[in-house]
């Protein structure tokens, strides 16, 4: 039996949330690519139709957003863009009223980590992207 070498690296992406409001954002030294990346973001949910304007039902709550501000980091810590979401506070929400049921895509990082280590007992290659919008695009009843 042949053992092993077994190196285990870990490349850790730093979001680093540069700005806590809407204001101190676009009144910044950097306000012209986070005016950029907000145009960016908003040209996104308009075309995968992400909300329909309609009244407010009576009884029902409105939801507001939020705008989030990071800066991305490359692995060699040189700063690799200016990135920007619109978030709904759902927290306002109330079950029963305002939804019925939540579905969360989001990789656990024990999941992750399993990976990780299977990956470098197997010695195999893995890749990691970023995605610069993404979108849940079935059809639900």
């Amino acid at each position: 039996m042949v053992e092993k070498n077994v190196n285990i690296s870990c490349v850790i992406s730093i979001d680093v949330d540069e700005h806590h409001s809407f204001v101190e954002a676009l009144n910044g030294e950097d306000s012209q690519y986070w005016k950029k990346n907000m145009e960016y973001e908003f040209q996104s949910l308009q075309n995968n139709k992400i909300w329909i304007l309609t009244p407010l039902p009576l009884g029902h709550n409105l939801m507001n957003c939020k705008w989030i501000f990071k800066i991305k980091y490359n692995a060699d810590g040189f700063m690799a863009r200016h990135k920007v979401h619109l978030v709904a506070m759902g927290f306002t929400q109330i079950e029963g009223i305002d939804y019925n049921e939540t579905f969360f895509p989001i990789a656990q990082m024990e999941l992750i980590q399993v990976k990780l280590v299977v990956a470098t007992i197997e010695d195999l290659e893995m890749h990691q992207m970023d995605v610069k919008t993404t979108f849940l695009n079935g059809d639900l009843s």
